[in-house]
């Protein structure tokens, strides 16, 4: 909130300028409006994922920037248009250039994970999806170790205790999988990953009742959870199986 209204009156000056200039340059009126009235849904006015921040939500609002800067430069060097072509010509292969070592980045789980981790203090968000990348690939005594330094990172964060609570109960380890999964319950209850998991849980621990229970209850909380169905429908009587599928 502070950064808000600190950054209002700059805000609220350049769109003065745009306006005040519509008419002899329209193109930075064009371009601050489309800047401004693209990043307002997504500058906390709506939630988009979990991430409150991130670089995607810019890429489409900067392009209005960049119409006003490369109209403005066009007018500003009238007169130097060889040179502004050369230097922007230099900028275009430089951004080239970041852009491919970036790339490199985005291979696979491994490489994308891997650099963040190696970029990042305690990122507990790419210590869990490394574990999950790990787990996919078999890889489940090293799995292990990620998904307990993002415990360590963040240990009241709902989405490590869930997945290290699953990553214990796919490798028979129910005791320390029923005690991280009630965590991630107490966290975020009617959460239906959740009570998926706990439902698994109790299947595996011969109480198909308490299982039945809770996979209803997930796909009560949400019933497009293919997972949910598939396991309602693994663990109920017979006649009741077409309900889930």
């Amino acid at each position: 909130p502070v950064r808000r209204q600190r950054s209002s009156p700059q805000l609220a000056m350049i769109t003065a300028i745009t306006i005040w200039q519509i008419r002899r340059r329209p193109y930075l009126f064009v371009g601050w409006f489309w800047y401004v009235g693209v990043l307002f849904p997504i500058c906390g006015v709506f939630v988009v994922g979990d991430a409150s921040i991130a670089d995607r939500y810019t890429y489409i609002p900067y392009v209005g920037l960049f119409i006003a800067i490369a109209w403005l430069a066009v007018e500003t060097f009238k007169s130097l248009q060889r040179e502004l072509l050369a230097v922007g010509t230099v900028i275009a292969l430089a951004c080239a250039a970041v852009t491919f070592h970036q790339v490199q980045f985005w291979q696979n789980s491994f490489t994308l994970m891997g650099h963040a981790m190696a970029v990042t203090n305690d990122n507990w968000t790419a210590y869990i999806n490394y574990g999950s990348a790990l787990t996919a690939d078999h890889q489940v005594d090293e799995a292990g170790k990620y998904f307990r330094l993002a415990l360590a990172a963040q240990p009241n964060g709902y989405l490590g205790n869930l997945d290290y609570g699953c990553y214990l109960l796919d490798n028979n380890d129910l005791a320390g999988a029923s005690k991280y999964l009630r965590i991630a319950e107490r966290m975020l209850p009617g959460d239906a990953r959740t009570l998926t998991s706990i439902g698994r849980y109790a299947a595996a621990i011969h109480r198909p009742l308490d299982a039945r229970r809770y996979f209803v209850k997930a796909i009560d909380a949400d019933p497009l959870s293919g997972e949910a169905h598939l396991y309602a429908a693994d663990n109920l009587p017979l006649p009741l199986v077409p309900k889930f599928i």
